[in-house]
């Protein structure tokens, strides 16, 4: 991120909680000691790091942008009218309304669900989309979706298969 856009971001894990904890007191919210934080999904459902977040973040913290990497993740497994949420799923539906922004990245398609992927879509934006209510059409996902597909990044010359991209 800093090389690509110079942005500069703090991994939060186990580590950089320990050494806040020592730095600051164990009573510091980790959350409020950067602007940036990347973290792992599977912290996002440890209430250890979850918690704090969710007490920094309020209600919903106003300018806050969540970038949910591999966001397929999130979707609930196919299993009836709404789908089976998992405790990732829950977490997310949690943390989503909190944060004022939110963008969803994913080179992997949804599992083919309309329910999981009416869920998904409600993470993202509860106005427009209602989970087991199915997506009508492309017209309701152009507002929320961009879709690249290998041939148009080939088209584009900038971009070959992953096994022969070269960092630029």
């Amino acid at each position: 991120m800093e090389e690509r856009f110079g942005l500069l971001f703090q991994i939060l894990d186990r580590q950089y909680l320990a050494m806040s904890r020592r730095d600051r007191g164990f009573g510091t919210n980790p959350w409020s000691t950067h602007s940036r934080f990347l973290v792992s999904h599977g912290l996002l459902v440890d209430p250890t790091y979850a918690a704090p977040m969710r007490a920094w973040l309020g209600t919903m913290l106003p300018g806050s942008l969540l970038v949910l990497d591999e966001a397929y993740h999130a979707a609930p497994s196919h299993g009836g009218r709404y789908g089976i949420e998992s405790k990732f799923t829950r977490a997310v539906r949690d943390l989503c309304g909190r944060f004022e922004h939110r963008l969803f990245l994913s080179a992997t398609p949804h599992n083919g669900h309309s329910n999981s992927f009416s869920t998904l879509l409600e993470l993202l934006d509860p106005h427009r989309f209602t989970r087991g209510v199915n997506v009508r059409g492309r017209k309701d996902l152009d507002a929320v979706m961009v879709r690249r597909l290998r041939a148009s990044r080939r088209a584009c010359g900038r971009f070959g298969y992953r096994r022969h991209c070269q960092p630029t």
